[in-house]
This record gives structure tokens, sequence and C-alpha cells, in this order.
């Protein structure tokens, strides 16, 4: 049997065996970040061009074209932090309300008739899109945190 130097735990690993566990899973996680963070970067640039791109620019659609313009604005430049810097708690939360918002807007701006008409569904398509984007981020965000440093909950 093998005398158990002080390097080794309980699960027999070397410091070693366990600083390159840790940096493939960084490299993981950090993939995945930018995956997420391209994608959220393109539905971004999509809720920014696509007024032009629908024509929507006329004067009846003002609200609607300038809530996709700043919204999709927001989005490009939280996910290009995001994809600079690294994924956090803010940014995702940040475009998890945007999807929200994109989702309410049409209802709010009055366009939310039972027609299926280009504009609204755009709006809720693209906000269905930035939500899961943002919940993937949290729960990327939760699992590199680990267990130990999850809240508890009575």
């Amino acid at each position: 049997m093998a005398r158990e130097t002080p390097e080794m735990r309980e699960d027999g690993a070397t410091p070693a065996d366990r600083r390159a566990v840790a940096r493939r899973r960084a490299l993981r996680k950090g993939q995945h970040d930018d995956i997420i963070s391209v994608l959220m970067l393109i539905a971004g640039a999509a809720l920014f061009f696509g007024p032009w791109v629908a024509g929507q620019m006329a004067d009846n659609a003002k609200d609607a074209s300038s809530n996709e313009l700043v919204v999709g604005l927001i989005v490009v430049f939280v996910a290009g932090r995001r994809l600079s810097r690294g994924a956090g708690l803010r940014s995702d939360l940040v475009i998890l309300l945007a999807g929200g918002w994109m989702i309410a807007a049409p209802f709010v701006f009055g366009r939310g008739d039972t027609r299926v008409n280009g504009p609204s569904t755009f709006d809720v398509t693209i906000g269905i899109l930035l939500t899961v984007f943002a919940l993937v981020g949290l729960g990327l965000l939760r699992a590199a945190r680990g267990p130990g440093r999850r809240a508890r909950h009575a």
C-alpha cells in the first residue's frame, strides 16, 4: 500500500491533476460563455438592424422601431462586454430584462392583437431567445461557482 503524501488527498489526485481538471473546466466554461455571448450579440444586432431591413421606419411604427433600436443597442453593448470581459450576474440579468421587455413590448404598445404579423412576432421571438440565452448564462454562472458558494434556502 502506497504511503499518502501531503500533496495527495482523499481522492488520490495530486495538485497538478486538480489544476489540469480546473483548467479544462475553465476552458469548457469559457467556450460555452463565448458561444452564448455571440448568440446574444447576433440577437441584439438583429433587433438593432431589424427595423431598417423590414422597412418599418415609417411614422406609424415609430414607437416600436425606437424600442427595437434602443433594446438592440443595449443588448449589443452588454453582449460585447460579456464577450470581452467574461460573463457576470449583471450582464445576464440585463439581457434577461431585455428579453422580458421584448416579449411584453408588443402588448404594451398595442400591437399584440390576435393577428399574426411580422413586427410583434419578431419582437416576441427575439425576446424568447434573449431570455433563454440569459437563463443558460445564469445556469453556467451558477455551475461555475460550485456547490459551496450557492445560496442556502431554508
